[in-house]
């Protein structure tokens, strides 16, 4: 199964992705002036959260896994990555792939959010809308490394707002991921259960050496 790409930016971004949303009202169209706001709430809840504090492992798996299954709206964002593959899936293979989604997540990116350097910015720089999404601007800053821009995509979902994508030096995370798993299934005749089997795996594998452990 094809590895993401990396970067702690990357990874740090593509983790809100999956874990921040906030109550919205109802309206066909985002705001860019609350569009904003989701986003620096989205990064202060994990500064304040993760940065700098010496979480044990399980705590930190903890508090990952308790923002992502707050916050996000998972079948949206599993019918994102999966196309027409999510779709044809049946109901059942549906709500198991979710939850594993979760897990595989915090596997892979929870080490990134929740060893935040409390030197590192993310700062906004503007918004616009696009359609009925909003592109926020934003600003990655660490000492010792080159400013990196992020864009946080902004969307309104059954009332609420949710960031539904972040796109790092024009790599959109929704997209890569979306690749990656749409070429495994296209591979392997469109069997969810092969990719489920194989992000148990990688989640495993990460367990092992030393990642957040998912809860059984």
């Amino acid at each position: 199964m094809p590895m993401l790409r990396s970067g702690r930016v990357f990874v740090l971004a593509a983790a809100f992705c999956l874990v921040f949303a906030v109550p919205a009202v109802p309206a066909p169209a985002v705001d860019p002036n609350r569009a904003v706001e989701v986003v620096n709430h989205a990064v202060g809840d994990a500064f304040k959260t993760f940065a700098g504090k010496p979480l044990s492992r399980d705590e930190a798996h903890r508090r990952a896994d308790d923002l992502i299954r707050r916050y996000t709206d998972l079948r949206v964002i599993s019918a994102e990555i999966l196309g027409r593959y999510w779709t044809a899936a049946s109901p059942q293979d549906q709500d198991k792939f979710m939850p594993l989604l979760v897990n595989y997540a915090i596997a892979g990116w929870a080490s990134e959010v929740t060893t935040l350097d409390t030197n590192q910015k993310i700062s906004v720089t503007g918004a616009s809308a696009a359609g009925e999404k909003v592109l926020v601007r934003a600003i990655s800053t660490e000492p010792g490394e080159a400013p990196t821009p992020i864009v946080f995509v902004v969307s309104a979902i059954d009332g609420r707002l949710i960031i539904s994508d972040a796109v790092i030096d024009n790599v959109s995370f929704i997209r890569t991921m979306h690749d990656d798993f749409t070429a495994f299934l296209a591979s392997n005749g469109g069997r969810l259960e092969a990719l489920m089997a194989a992000m148990q795996k990688k989640i495993d594998a990460n367990a092992v050496a030393g990642a957040p452990v998912p809860p059984k």
